[in-house]
């Protein structure tokens, strides 16, 4: 079984946790983006079924076209943020909107990034593949 999800907007990686004496949070801007895309999936019901066993997941973000490219089409993104905490961002709303029951089930994952190619908006497009269960 295979789901996509899109999500509209300038991906956001997923910060390290600040830690204080009087505990630890995550910074103010990535909590208001992480609530706004949970609450924007939730309205346009593309979500998928629960799942409990192992999945793939396919992510490409698409970030804001840079002014000075001249290619009209998309042209790859080899700066920061990484990748590896773009895809921590994704899995955190799928495992908050109990899509993924543990990113731990992920067992495999391609992520690609990507400037916006012209008169294309900033974007997440996220395809999971759903594998038969299997204890």
């Amino acid at each position: 079984m295979k789901t996509e999800i899109y999500i509209l907007g300038q991906p956001q990686p997923a910060p390290r946790p600040r830690v204080t004496r009087f505990g630890t949070y995550y910074p103010k801007s990535y909590k208001d983006w992480k609530k706004n895309t949970i609450t924007a999936l939730k309205l346009s019901k593309q979500l998928p079924c629960f799942t409990i066993g192992a999945c793939s997941i396919e992510i490409i973000f698409v970030f804001k076209r840079i002014q000075k490219h001249k290619s009209p089409g998309r042209t790859m993104k080899t700066t920061r943020p990484d990748i590896d905490n773009l895809e921590k961002a994704v899995w955190d709303i799928l495992q908050d909107l109990d899509v993924l029951m543990d990113d731990g089930k992920i067992w495999k994952s391609t992520s690609q990034k990507w400037y916006a190619a012209k008169n294309e908006h900033p974007h997440i497009e996220i395809t999971i593949h759903y594998e038969e269960y299997t204890p």
